[in-house]
């Protein structure tokens, strides 16, 4: 296996630039206390000096950070609200820890529209981020910050063989689904109650994970 990501993923939810902002300073000060990897977060950019920029965690940067990511009109360059905020950054040591995604939009379809992934190195790059306590709680800061319809912890490498239908819960080493939305079989390992929603686990290490048994949750979260 070569990287992981940890991705939460909901429909429209309108939400103030403010309301955002707080969003992920609770979020990222959460990450913090898990690993060292995650404390400082850096502007990401196409030279040296813009990746370069570390990024305040404080309600009000966080802000104007996520003001720069509005989706503007060509003409005049007036905020399109429903598309809501986009934002990017990375740890400024390792480039395979990034985290963005888009908040606070509401379009006209009921497309999945809102969205925060951390992508993270392999388990043998950083192992502490790994080990079942630290998963765990990783997992919940997204669970519990986000409300998210779903959310998971997965590998590209095994994206390429699910058979993931529109925006439908993709499966991975932990995957959230939120109670009254998905149907499974239920003889998955399920830890219920999380945040209005299941938890659902398929081994204690990464590296254990199968991609059958992948394949078989996938098909149950259609």
């Amino acid at each position: 296996m070569r990287s992981s990501y940890i991705g939460a993923y909901w429909g429209r939810r309108s939400q103030p630039l403010e309301e955002c902002a707080s969003q992920l300073h609770r979020f990222l000060k959460r990450l913090s206390i898990l690993d060292s990897s995650l404390e400082r977060w850096f502007l990401t950019g196409n030279s040296r000096a813009e990746a370069s920029q570390q990024i305040q965690i404080d309600p009000h940067d966080l802000q104007a950070l996520l003001e720069k990511g509005r989706s503007r009109r060509d003409v005049g360059g007036r905020a399109i609200g429903g598309l809501g905020v986009h934002f990017d950054m990375w740890n400024g040591v390792d480039d395979s820890i990034g985290l963005g995604g888009t908040l606070g939009a509401y379009p006209s379809t009921n497309l999945l529209s809102n969205s925060i992934a951390l992508t993270l190195p392999p388990p043998d790059v950083i192992p502490g981020l790994y080990r079942p306590a630290i998963a765990r709680e990783l997992m919940l800061a997204f669970i519990e910050e986000w409300s998210p319809d779903w959310a998971t912890w997965s590998s590209f490498d095994w994206v390429s063989g699910l058979e993931a239908i529109g925006n439908r819960p993709i499966a991975g080493w932990k995957t959230y689904v939120t109670s009254t939305r998905w149907r499974y079989a239920r003889d998955v390992n399920v830890e219920r109650g999380v945040n209005g929603g299941d938890l659902i686990l398929m081994c204690d290490s990464i590296t254990d994970v199968s991609i059958n048994e992948l394949q078989r949750l996938q098909k149950q979260l259609r």
